[in-house]
């Protein structure tokens, strides 16, 4: 009864000084918010605007809003991107990144934002033949050149181009470099198959063998 806000209020003033990692870690989480709930099973064309739009807003000032914090449009652009990113999440759900993300929060004190922006080229790999067009749009968002390229193509350029954006805001892409040891991933493979409000929004129907992959390839 009380999780959601009758009133929220942005004020991107209140970020300017808000560190680095901090930075980093909460706008790769509004990038995943956005690509979780466009490919999400409850995607609609409502939530696909916000999502898109929330998309090229944070892709285009993360990295700045990073490297030079006190720079006003890039922080004004990522309360931005971030608001209707959650609005958009709010409406379509999210799905198995953040499933995977809440495990590794708990288990191992990943901060939030880490663990999703870790986590979610792995996860687009996985999905990515059950939606090649959604995700060849997703790379176009992140800024890829897709013309001429395949759905299959494009959409293995959006991947990369998560890992390149991962990589220069400093978030690790793989698990060990979190100190997480890799007879922990069985466990947790096992656990995210439990978290069903999440996985069924995904875009593919996991089996446990694709989500021991997926923390695998994290690792």
């Amino acid at each position: 009864l009380y999780l959601l806000a009758r009133l929220a209020l942005v004020d991107p003033t209140l970020t300017y000084n808000c560190p680095p990692e901090v930075t980093a870690a909460s706008g790769i989480d509004a990038l995943v918010h956005a690509i979780e709930c466009y490919t999400s099973t409850k995607a609609n064309n409502f939530t696909d605007a916000l999502a898109l739009e929330a998309m090229r807003l944070i892709v285009g000032s993360l990295r700045t809003a990073v490297s030079n914090g006190s720079d006003e449009e890039a922080r004004n652009h990522m309360s931005e991107g971030a608001l209707l990113a959650g609005i958009a999440f709010g409406n379509a759900s999210v799905a198995v990144v953040h499933a995977l993300a809440h495990l590794l929060g708990s288990r191992f004190h990943v901060p939030h934002g880490v663990a999703n922006g870790l986590l979610l080229p792995y996860v687009m790999e996985c999905n990515l033949p059950a939606n090649l067009p959604r995700y060849a749009v997703i790379a176009q968002m992140l800024g890829e050149e897709i013309e001429g390229l395949s759905f299959r193509e494009a959409a293995e350029r959006g991947v990369e181009a998560v890992k390149t954006l991962a990589m220069d805001i400093n978030i690790p892409l793989h698990l060990q470099a979190l100190g997480v040891p890799r007879e922990a991933l069985e466990g947790m493979a096992v656990a995210t198959m439990d978290v069903t409000r999440l996985l069924v929004n995904n875009p593919k129907k996991l089996t446990l063998a694709d989500v021991r992959a997926i923390w695998e390839n994290a690792w």
